[in-house]
């Protein structure tokens, strides 16, 4: 089953709409063999879905991406991290969890509640998950990746 497309739709409406801040996919999507370690970048958001297929969405920005992107998001500057930074970046990452949910045709998710990390990563995905790394971009901001891990059926 495709779940890039609608994992770029969900990413792009729900920053459109909700922050007011235009997304743009830049490059192909990397499908990455698993068992693996990736580097993650200072803001990771991670939210898992149940039903029929299993996985998780995670988003990864530079923190000063994600600060102007939820600064946008609650119309207030973020000047550091705090609890309005961490909540909102969850809050988007619900809000693009759901959208995509509704986009997969024929299978009816469930979310987890999202989690959100500082600081740089290194996180394991273990083998038999499908692995899709979308390069993606806010013009005048920075780039940014949505990453789709489904277990494989």
């Amino acid at each position: 089953m495709n779940y890039e497309t609608p994992c770029v739709e969900a990413v792009i409406e729900t920053f459109g709409a909700m922050c007011g801040i235009a997304a743009e996919r830049q490059g192909s999507a990397e499908i990455i063999p698993t068992p693996k370690m990736i580097q993650t970048d200072e803001m990771l958001g991670i939210i898992g879905m149940t039903g029929a297929s299993k996985g998780d969405i995670m988003i990864s920005m530079k923190m000063e991406v994600a600060k102007k992107l939820v600064g946008a998001f609650i119309m207030e500057e973020i000047s550091e991290i705090n609890d309005e930074l961490m909540d909102g970046f969850g809050e988007i990452l619900n809000i693009i969890a759901g959208a995509f949910a509704a986009k997969v045709e024929g299978i009816k998710f469930q979310l987890a509640l999202p989690t959100v990390m500082v600081g740089q990563h290194q996180t394991h995905v273990r083998e038999g998950i499908k692995f899709v790394s979308i390069p993606m971009l806010f013009p005048g901001w920075g780039e940014f990746k949505a990453m789709i891990l489904m277990e494989e059926t």
